[in-house]
Formats: C-alpha cells, sequence, structure tokens
C-alpha cells in the first residue's frame, strides 16, 4: 500500500492473471498527511499563478520606469520559491504512489480521495525479463501476459497503513531448483559449477504428450555462501526455464505450470570424468560375490564377460575398457540378473556353460 486507506474494491482474486499497469484495489484515503501535501501544492501553485500574474501587469510600468527594477526582481525571486516549494509537494505526493496526471491534477484543485493501486508496468516487467534471460540458458519463451496473483492478504473494507502487504504477485516463468550437499561435498560442488559439468535431474513429473520434453541436465547457477546451521547442508542452485498452458475460463487466461515452487527433483552432480570407458544402465550388470558380469549377444545367444567396474550409482555403471569390449558390441541393457538365472539354470541340467 502506498498511502494509508481502506480497501474499497479489489479487482484481482488468487489465480487470476494480471497484465502490466493493471487495476489491483482501490484505496480511499484517510491520510491527513497526503490531503496537507496536496492542499499545500494547490495552494503554491496558485500563488505562482497569482505572481506571474501581477509580474505580466508591472512589466510595462517597469519598462517605462514608473516601479523601480528591484520589485520586478522580488516577485522573480518570489515566484522561484514558490516553484521549489511545488516540485517538493510533487515529489512528495510521486513518492506517495500518486501518478503524475493526478499530482497534475491536485495541484489545479482536483484532491485525489480514492487511488487505484495498480500491478508492476511494462517497465518493471523488462526489467524482470532481463533478469529471466539472465538465468536461463538460451532465449526463454515469452508469455503473454506478466504475473499471477498468488495470494491475497487483504478484503474489502480493511484499513491498510503505507508499505503493508496487499497480495503476492507471482512470475514462475523462471525458477531455481536448490540443491543441498554435505560440507564434505562442497569442494566438488563447487569444482562443478566452475567447470560448468551437466547435472543431470530427474523430475517427480511424467512425460506428457501435451508438454515438451523434460530438461535432462542444467548448469549450477552459483553455490550458496551460508551453512544451515540445523541440517550443517549448503545450497546450491540451478536456473530452470519453467513450462507452462493456459486456457480460458470465465473469459479470463488461466495458467497451468509444469513446475512448481516446493516440488522435489533428485540431481545427480557431476564431479569427475572418466575417458575411454563404458557407461550401462545398472540393470545390464549382474555381481555374483566380487565378480560383475554383463552379457554380450553372439548371434542369438549372450556370452557372460567379466568386467571391471570403475564407478556405479542408482542409475548407471562404468566399466573399464578392458573386458574384451568394442565400441559397437551389442549388450543386454536390461535384465541381466533374469538372464544370470537362466544361465545357471542351465549349467544345472548339464547344457554348455558361459552361453
Amino acid at each position: 500500500a502506498p498511502v494509508t486507506g481502506i480497501v474499497t474494491q479489489i479487482h484481482a482474486y488468487p489465480g487470476d492473471t494480471v497484465a502490466p499497469n493493471t487495476p489491483l484495489f482501490s484505496l480511499r484515503l484517510i491520510s491527513e498527511s497526503l490531503h496537507t501535501s496536496q492542499l499545500e501544492l494547490f495552494k503554491a501553485a496558485k500563488e505562482i499563478e497569482i505572481a506571474r500574474q501581477q509580474k505580466q501587469r508591472l512589466e510595462g510600468l517597469a519598462q517605462t520606469g514608473a516601479i523601480a527594477g528591484s520589485r520586478m526582481i522580488e516577485i522573480e525571486n518570489q515566484i522561484q520559491r514558490m516553484d521549489v516549494n511545488v516540485q517538493a509537494y510533487k515529489q512528495d505526493l510521486l513518492a506517495r504512489g500518486l501518478p503524475p496526471d493526478r499530482i497534475d491534477a491536485a495541484a489545479k484543485g482536483e484532491f485525489v480521495t480514492e487511488i487505484v493501486v495498480r500491478a508492476p508496468d511494462k517497465q518493471a516487467l523488462k526489467v524482470a525479463e532481463i533478469a529471466l534471460t539472465a538465468a536461463v540458458e538460451g532465449e526463454p519463451e515469452r508469455l503473454p501476459f506478466s504475473f499471477e496473483l498468488q495470494v491475497l492478504k487483504v478484503e474489502r473494507g480493511q484499513q491498510v497503513e503505507a508499505g503493508e502487504v496487499l497480495c503476492y504477485l507471482a512470475d514462475h516463468r523462471a525458477l531455481l531448483i536448490e540443491g543441498r550437499g554435505f560440507k564434505k561435498d562442497m569442494s566438488l560442488v563447487q569444482q562443478a559449477a566452475k567447470d560448468r559439468l551437466p547435472i543431470e535431474v530427474a523430475f517427480e513429473v511424467t512425460e506428457g504428450a501435451n508438454w515438451p520434453p523434460l530438461p535432462k541436465q542444467l548448469r549450477i547457477h552459483h553455490v550458496a555462501n551460508l551453512i544451515d546451521t540445523q541440517t550443517r547442508t549448503f545450497a546450491f542452485y540451478l536456473a530452470l526455464d519453467n513450462q507452462w498452458q493456459s486456457y480460458t475460463q470465465d473469459e479470463q487466461d488461466r495458467l497451468i505450470w509444469r513446475f512448481r515452487p516446493g516440488d522435489r527433483v533428485r540431481l545427480s552432480v557431476a564431479v569427475e570424468k572418466l575417458d575411454d570407458v563404458f557407461v550401462l544402465p545398472q540393470a545390464a550388470l549382474v555381481r555374483e560375490g566380487p565378480e560383475a558380469f554383463i552379457f554380450r549377444q553372439n548371434g542369438d545367444l549372450f556370452d557372460r564377460r567379466s568386467v571391471h567396474v570403475l564407478h556405479e550409482d542408482s542409475t548407471s555403471v562404468v566399466i573399464a575398457h578392458d573386458a574384451g569390449l568394442r565400441p559397437g558390441t551389442f549388450i543386454a541393457q536390461n535384465s541381466a540378473a533374469s538372464l544370470n538365472r537362466v544361465l545357471k539354470a542351465q549349467l544345472a541340467s548339464g547344457m554348455p556353460a558361459d552361453v
């Protein structure tokens, strides 16, 4: 709220899309200082008008010498002093949230008794879009609207003070994914941010025919410089360009965001690069004690091959290039455990081994 007043009308409610400069609230002014500033502005403007009229009447007499020239200088100084007062009152009213056209009207005696609180104008939206472009890689898709009214904090008839929050406007076109790491991992995450290594992201949303493909890899935007005293973890952030759909209801555009604040995302941070290796799905590997095996295609059959595992996580395994495998070799990408059970059953029945 730019001024102290009473909410007389609410123009937008939660879920509504809000275009730039759209009216949000109407406030009836009850601020005595605001009325005083308007009154003083009107008085100063009228005094300037009267002084200028007096100056015009005396200019002819001053040229003939009927009056002293010092009198004209005195009137000119008076006009300049009053003009300074007018500018001061205008700046005061402008800082209180009155638009320039209403300030000019107050200078003519048309005092403002109600003020309309509007959404940020296009200039503020332009600043937000510059920040959006800097946050995401590439050119983000521009939406045909600016903000969405997310939370309404007042109701009609409520008196609000200057500076009190009336509502929250949300712009979900660009989000930040907050990752959490333990302090011992900080050096690895910082190195990943410095080297701009890709971070694999797995969202808890399903692929949809009506949605663009989910992003698979992002890069760290920045690493926080604070440690959470409760969890002893630090935060790092990835910029995410949101996906959206719109529909019309009651002649008003509505929004559906694919990603929302509070959603959970699984991040896989790259901390090391291994060269001359094979990367396979986790289901392509089977273990028997200390040994690890994969199944290489051999015609219509599969051969079991022992491999040296360099790294593995919940989704992938990395094997060394020392198992007799060559690029282009066909191997079983999944169900290695099932193939191994079939192999054991064959061995128990006396069939050829390792096939």
